[in-house]
């Protein structure tokens, strides 16, 4: 067995996702400053004032504006990272953001009367770790001062040898060069008032390593994909948080599945935290190198790669307003007991996105009576389960119930659901509209509640559907005994073919009984029941169905009570669409007098 060991400390990886677009805009992913504290001297001549160096990454950027601000300008003010001292006092917390993504960083300053001088200095790695770099990779070496509030310190770094590795004089950055080898790298920091330290530290150089370092997009904010070289024997990895306080991780045993991927994806971690990686064979380390994971982003709209860990992250991040982009090109997600709690908008990507369900859902968590919810879920495909997939009152334990103003399903599929896609039961939950548009219902099998089912009293004040097609359904709504609201159900241009419950005794579309509902049914297609006499609306006796520019084909027979009225086609769904069995609605009959303005617009629904 070759063993190579490794150990590369990266600086510190912030992420966001995708640094280059279509329209070739470079995103920023970090920004530095050349000083993490800063001495001024209040009235001096030279250093009562001195400027923080922002550097952004990458350095081609496309959008590279910063701003600065100070935690109190009434002791150190700043502009256009210019630090100038007001008063005596401090430390004052110098922040610099770039416009591009809202990332920061930070510089503590202190205005003095006199010069403070240096009276120590020690070496750190950046983002913890060993002294230790791979050849041909770079770690960087940071000083730290004593004391943290001297005066404009001078820093200057150097090597004893620099064939086996080469330093920065500036900045640390140490560069390996021969392998096998060990060099000093001193740092010698001098202040204005004649004040100097020095510190050294031995750095060994390893051999080229088996665990690979990580690119921007390997690393998200909880979870990190880690790679490594073919043709070694490894048999385990771990990732160990670096920062005060974390857990000890004592590796995870590399499944087969993995290791033919050459590649192990760690969840479950903290955005904005350092970590360490490592892997192994028989307990031997071969090499290791630190990241850190992101920190959110200022403005909410979080960039989702696909994988399992998207439920933890919204769960116990998600905030009001948040708008999560999901990775498009089929990328699927594992989801279930996604906890809804605030407004948020999911967006499925370009090219397909799939939310497999895999704990039947279940999409809610207990609500807040002073927050009115506004939900979108729009360019997903809701996949499979064996239960309902938003289910409100499942996952609800001792509190407030839910208050939701709007959810919206937008440009979505849903397939091979067997109860109901959406359920509520509590009658103390609210929901004043439910909409879903331009959206596709196929396949689902199981008990025929329908796309919705409420059958204790929730308050759902307005349920609209428009621009839809239901194909192979056991009934669409499921709506009783809600008393304590007039709910009004508007179902305008879409499409219904084969849908029906298959239980004989309750054959109906929209089962609406004890319902005081006011229904409209508008320039819509219903082709094709599952029973031979389906009712297309039941309601309250009381109650009728205002129904306009609807047409039926001769295959979709209405029971005579709680039928729609519907302008009657001559003809079967196969005489009217171009391949209703296979989800194609093109109509075939071109002489259709709906052509123009019944059914669902979006016509191809095709397998």
């Amino acid at each position: 067995m070759k063993k190579v060991i490794f150990c590369l400390v990266a600086a510190a990886i912030v992420l966001t996702t995708g640094c280059k677009k279509d329209d070739d805009t470079v995103k920023v992913i970090s920004v530095s400053l050349d000083r993490e504290t800063l001495g001024l001297v209040l009235g001096h001549a030279t250093y009562n004032e001195a400027t923080l160096n922002a550097t952004i990454n990458p350095t081609d950027a496309t959008n590279k504006k910063l701003s600065w601000t100070s935690s109190d300008a009434s002791i150190a003010s700043v502009s256009n990272g210019v630090v100038t001292a007001v008063r005596l006092g401090g430390p004052v917390t110098i922040t610099v953001t770039t416009e591009d993504g809202g990332h920061t960083a930070t510089c503590a300053v202190t205005v003095t009367e006199n010069i403070v001088d240096v009276t120590g200095v020690t070496i750190e790695v950046e983002g913890g770790g060993e002294f230790e770099v791979e050849e041909d990779a770079t770690i960087t070496l940071k000083a730290v001062v004593t004391p943290s509030n001297a005066t404009r310190p001078s820093i200057t770094w150097g090597s004893s040898n620099d064939d086996i590795a080469t330093v920065n004089v500036n900045t640390g950055v140490v560069t390996g060069k021969t392998r096998n080898e060990t060099v000093t790298i001193s740092v010698s920091v001098s202040t204005p008032g004649g004040g100097q330290a020095s510190k050294s530290c031995d750095v060994k150089v390893l051999s080229p390593g088996v665990l690979n370092q990580p690119s921007a997009a390997d690393i998200w904010y909880v979870y990190a994909k880690l790679t490594w070289k073919d043709g070694f024997d490894v048999d385990s990895i771990s990732v160990t948080g670096t920062d005060a306080g974390s857990t000890y991780d004592v590796g995870t045993k590399l499944s087969e599945a993995a290791l033919e991927a050459l590649s192990f994806n760690r969840t479950g971690l903290e955005p904005d935290k350092n970590y360490r990686a490592t892997i192994y064979f028989n307990k031997v380390a071969y090499n290791s190198f630190n990241f850190k994971t992101p920190a959110i982003p200022l403005d909410g709209v979080i960039n989702v790669p696909g994988g399992d860990d998207f439920s933890s992250f919204f769960n116990n991040y998600a905030q009001k307003g948040w708008i999560f982009n999901l990775a498009g090109g089929g990328a699927e997600y594992s989801v279930g007991r996604l906890r809804i709690s605030n407004s948020v908008t999911i967006k499925g990507g370009e090219g397909g996105t799939k939310f497999i369900n895999t704990n039947n859902y279940k999409m809610f968590g207990n609500g807040d009576d002073t927050n009115t919810m506004e939900i979108l879920f729009e360019g997903i495909d809701f996949y499979g389960g064996n239960a309902d997939m938003f289910n409100v009152d499942a996952v609800k334990t001792d509190g407030p119930s839910i208050n939701v103003k709007s959810f919206t399903i937008k440009n979505c599929t849903v397939e091979n659901f067997t109860t109901s896609f959406f359920r509520t039961g509590d009658a103390e939950d609210k929901i004043d509209e439910l909409i879903f548009e331009n959206c596709l219902f196929r396949t689902a099998s199981g008990t025929g509640r329908g796309i919705f089912d409420c059958t204790s009293g929730a308050k759902l004040g307005k349920f609209t559907i428009k621009d839809c097609t239901f194909d192979n359904l056991n009934g669409v709504i499921r709506w009783t005994n809600l008393t304590t609201v007039e709910p009004i159900v508007s179902v305008e241009t879409s499409t219904f073919y084969n849908v029906g419950n298959n239980d004989a005794a309750n054959p109906y579309l929209f089962n609406m009984q004890h319902s005081a509902a006011k229904v409209t049914v508008t320039k819509s297609l219903f082709t094709k029941g599952k029973q031979d006499a389906v009712q297309t609306a039941r309601i309250a006796a009381t109650e009728t169905v205002a129904s306009t520019d609807n047409f039926g084909t001769t295959d979709y027979t209405q029971a005579e009570s709680y039928a729609i009225d519907l302008t009657p086609y001559e003809g079967d769904a196969n005489a009217l669409f171009v391949s209703p069995a296979n989800g194609n609605f093109n109509f075939k009959d071109t002489n259709f007098a709906g052509k123009d303005t019944a059914g669902d617009p979006t016509r191809d629904r095709s397998l």
